[in-house]
């Protein structure tokens, strides 16, 4: 009788014991998720107009966009030639992105100095975005094919096309040789437009774009802004000045 009285506490520590563990690796399991959640820095879908859908990293298909919607790192953006998006990063500012585009959300991570290290990736298409000031230890860059556009804040659009090569303008070609060309068009403040495989870079300041057509950062173009670009960067400044007003209204509420 004591010997089957005390197979069966042992039995019963054993299921206890288990039972303690599946829980803590539980907790252990949410708080990792909680942390990491935490860590990145909220985008969210507020506007769509036409065909447009996100690429998810390890998910076959592919998602139609919608208001309210939460991006996550490493997203893929698509817009159709009826498509436009705006994102707004959560302290940050607001991302407009244009017809035809492709565009990766790199990293939107708060880092360990709290800051954040924010990146996008546009592989074709346009951005138009409206930033605040970055906080202390934080970035924003948004890279392309050939260069990379590193901010403090500002207003600032970077597009990228295929375009033909216009070395010979005044001989029709059957078939036309074709190049990325990059553009960065800054409404105020200043972007450094830097070549992605060298110390190369150009400041590109109030009213004025760099054209880059090809990958030979040689032949950056510093021109004044096109008045397309300056009227769209003023639409997203505005924009952007609206969603701080609506934050801050809701922060006084709160």
């Amino acid at each position: 009788k004591n010997q089957g009285g005390y197979e069966m506490r042992k039995i019963l520590v054993l299921m206890v014991t288990a039972l303690l563990v599946v829980s803590f690796a539980c907790q252990n399991t949410t708080d990792g998720d909680m942390e990491s959640a935490q860590k990145i820095r909220k985008a969210t879908v507020t506007y769509v107009m036409g065909n447009a859908y996100i690429l998810r990293e390890n998910d076959p298909g592919k998602t139609a966009l919608k208001v309210n919607m939460q991006l996550q790192p490493n997203d893929m953006v698509v817009t159709e030639s009826d498509g436009k998006v705006k994102i707004v990063i959560e302290e940050q500012g607001v991302i407009q992105i244009g017809q035809s585009s492709k565009v990766v959300m790199s990293s939107l991570l708060i880092n360990e100095e709290g800051g954040a290290d924010q990146r996008l990736m546009v592989k074709a298409g346009k951005v138009v975005l409206g930033l605040k000031k970055l906080q202390k230890n934080s970035t924003f860059d948004v890279e392309t094919p050939t260069a990379v556009a590193g901010v403090r804040g500002t207003s600032f659009m970077v597009s990228v096309e295929e375009e033909e090569n216009n070395a010979f303008p005044f001989f029709v070609k059957v078939n036309p040789e074709k190049s990325l060309t990059t553009k960065v068009a800054v409404l105020a403040g200043a972007v450094e437009f830097a070549d992605g495989d060298s110390s190369q870079s150009h400041m590109i300041k109030d009213l004025k774009m760099a054209i880059l057509q090809g990958a030979d950062f040689e032949n950056v173009r510093i021109v004044p802004i096109e008045r397309l670009y300056l009227n769209e960067l003023q639409e997203i400044k505005g924009f952007a000045e609206i969603q701080k007003l609506k934050m801050d209204e809701i922060a006084e509420e709160i």
